[in-house]
């Protein structure tokens, strides 16, 4: 049965996650643009991991320091231009892991879409590089707008007119549809719906049959609108997906995101994982869930 997609999507509150560094700063105003267009409320967020610190530095009024700061630095961020004309509020929390933290302002919140950005990078264990980055777009219960280090600083507008969907045309991933239509809907954008397939062909009379076949079974899956294109690729996802974004100008690329297991937090070779790194716009993930965002 084809997929269908709602009318309106409802984005009422948007968790904007930072930890007041330029990368974080980068992704502000796309959290913002957001708002506008969906008249949505952004919380911000900023978490002092405490387990992260040393033993030194651990004391209560080493502990306390850094909470000051913290707090210092969100009075600055809200008074930012860059909310003019949006409602707005932030808070400073504590703990021992930022995604415990996160998790439970996603929940405390309802919120129904958060952004952050990235560096992109393995290893550390910030808010805003890419261990982090991924355990949450991979275990959010809502919608994930990443913004990676090779996006332009300067966001034009408007924000989102041409959309990259790419999917693997998995359950998982075509769950993520809905979402995806009612949000290029909402944006008036053109939508590009790819498909990178890992099939074996042996030569190009095999590829244009193949190409075909997947291309029909995804106008069944995804039906036809104005405004959207389909397109079969094959080869490495990563690479082809970062290529069509690049070539087609593509505003924001979209992603229906396979959760993490409970013990996995970072894998290197991820496609999602250097799409994020590499992409030259935002990248949004999706999960599917009970509690995903209110479409009306």
């Amino acid at each position: 049965m084809a997929l269908q997609a709602p009318t309106r999507l409802a984005l009422k509150k948007i968790l904007f996650a930072t930890d007041f560094s330029p990368v974080s700063e980068a992704a502000l105003p796309f959290a913002a643009a957001i708002a506008r267009r969906f008249e949505s409320h952004i919380q911000a967020v900023h978490v002092a991991a405490l387990g992260e610190l040393t033993m030194v530095e651990a004391a209560p009024l080493a502990m306390e320091s850094v909470l000051m700061r913290a707090e210092q630095e969100m009075g600055k961020l809200l008074r930012s231009d860059a909310f003019e004309g949006v409602p707005h509020d932030g808070m400073v929390r504590s703990g021992l892991e930022i995604w415990t933290e996160i998790e439970a302002v996603i929940e405390a919140e309802k919120a129904d879409l958060v952004v952050l950005g990235t560096h992109g990078r393995e290893g550390l264990k910030q808010i805003v590089l890419g261990s982090i980055a991924e355990i949450i777009f991979r275990t959010a219960p809502c919608p994930v707008l990443v913004v990676g280090p090779k996006v332009p600083k300067k966001v034009a507008l408007p924000v989102f007119r041409d959309l990259l969907f790419a999917t693997d045309l998995s359950p998982a991933s075509l769950r993520a549809l809905p979402f995806v239509q009612a949000f290029a809907e909402e944006n008036q954008a053109d939508l590009i719906v790819l498909h990178v397939s890992q099939e074996k062909v042996h030569d190009k009379k095999e590829q244009a049959v193949t190409a075909e076949s997947l291309g029909k079974w995804m106008r069944e899956l995804i039906p036809p609108r104005p405004h959207v294109e389909y397109e079969v690729l094959f080869g490495p996802a990563a690479e082809n997906i970062l290529k069509v974004a690049d070539d087609r100008r593509c505003d924001l690329i979209m992603l229906g995101a396979h959760h993490a297991s409970s013990f996995a937090t970072h894998m290197p070779g991820a496609v999602a994982h250097r799409i994020v790194a590499e992409a030259p716009c935002p990248v949004l993930t999706v999960h599917w869930q009970e509690s995903a965002p209110v479409y009306y």
